[in-house]
């Protein structure tokens, strides 16, 4: 069992929480929102983390594929299939992290659908994923499949951010 420590006002050792049980907002109220876990890299997720070597690290080698990693995540978004929508604007893409398989796939890398600062990511009904793309001042909308199915905005919109359905 994980635990978060919960600091205290008072001096002395935190009271270890169990992660099971991190809930917002607090009783007596009814929770809406349960900690179900985390993901930081395709890795961690595929359950192949593997650690670098310190030689590696000390000589600043970067890895073979920047694109294993979450670096700047901002929207988040999950459909009815399991798959949860990470926007990643360091990345310049979406990550699709299919909890079912275990799988990850890439929404915004491959032309014509290339994005350069994916923020908000949204699903509909009928897992159609919108991304809003602040730096092209569009949202693109895929397919559950991935493929691209239109684009708008562009002299519409000034900055792209978040996006709802």
């Amino acid at each position: 069992m994980r635990f978060i420590y919960k600091s205290k006002k008072k001096k002395g050792t935190p009271k270890p929480v169990p992660v099971a049980k991190l809930v917002w907002p607090q009783p007596p109220q009814r929770p809406r929102v349960r900690y179900v876990g985390e993901i930081t890299s395709v890795e961690q997720f595929q359950g192949q983390q593997k650690k670098r070597g310190w030689m590696d690290r000390v000589a600043g080698v970067k890895e073979a594929n920047a694109q294993t990693h979450l670096l700047k995540p901002y929207g988040v978004a999950a459909d009815s299939r399991g798959r949860v929508y990470v926007a990643d604007g360091a990345n310049r893409l979406v990550f699709v992290f299919d909890q079912t398989n275990r799988k990850v796939e890439y929404r915004g890398h491959r032309a014509p659908a290339q994005m350069a600062l994916p923020v908000g990511v949204a699903v509909d009904d009928r897992d159609r994923l919108f991304v809003s793309d602040s730096y092209f001042h569009q949202v693109n909308c895929f397919s559950p499949e991935g493929e691209l199915l239109g684009v708008f905005g562009g002299d519409q919109l000034a900055r792209a951010a978040g996006v709802a359905v």
